[in-house]
């Protein structure tokens, strides 16, 4: 039986950017488009709220030094992670 739940932890062990590639190219096309549109309006909507606060600047000041600053460079990488994580999680349950 441990094995048995040790096997279906497989799917946790490895790199969660490379997962989140892999589960996105094996789930349905359905399911995948709807994530991959749900992060196309997270851009947009990001996008837009840059420009609504005269921010685009500073963004793209942010994008010059994620570059060469290896702090900036970790907290993304966490951030991506992390949003891979709940993107998993969210085509995954969309599969019974």
């Amino acid at each position: 039986m441990l094995q048995d739940q040790d096997q279906g932890l497989e799917v946790l062990e490895g790199d969660p950017l490379e997962k989140w590639g892999e589960i996105l190219l094996h789930a349905s096309p359905k399911r995948s488009f709807e994530e991959l549109e749900r992060f196309l309006e997270w851009q947009a909507l990001g996008t837009l709220f840059l420009e609504q606060e005269g921010l685009e600047d500073k963004f793209e000041a942010l994008l010059k030094q994620l570059r060469f600053d290896p702090n900036l460079q970790e907290k993304v990488h966490a951030k991506k992670v992390d949003l891979a994580i709940q993107s998993m999680a969210a085509v995954l349950s969309g599969h019974e």
